[in-house]
């Protein structure tokens, strides 16, 4: 997921003239205008990724058990059975499968 800035002109004759595309948009607040915008952006963009919430404790556990296996040798761990423990029963969105909440993203 990319957030992009487009720093736009608009003349006199209320032509759009596109002056550059920022792959890293700065984010500060600095003015109304700036809260407003940038605020419900991100507020909007979260709401679109629609992260999952997972047992970091339980992530953490896993890893370093497949670690000390592999430290002694032994193929890395199969992931499927703690899964279920780390993601809490949540399923993440499938892929193709549109978001929940479009925002005005729309």
């Amino acid at each position: 997921f990319e957030v992009f800035g487009y720093d736009v002109l608009i003349d006199a004759y209320l032509k759009i003239w596109l002056i550059e595309v920022n792959a890293s948009p700065a984010l500060a607040r600095d003015n109304q205008l700036d809260r407003a915008v940038k605020e419900a952006m991100v507020f909007d963009s979260v709401n679109l990724v629609d992260p999952v919430p997972f047992d970091r404790e339980a992530l953490v556990r896993v890893l370093e058990q497949d670690m000390q296996g592999r430290r002694r040798g032994a193929k890395s761990m199969d992931l499927g059975e703690s899964f279920a423990e780390i993601m809490q029963r949540h399923r993440p969105r499938q892929i193709g499968e549109p978001p929940r909440c479009c925002g005005n993203y729309e």
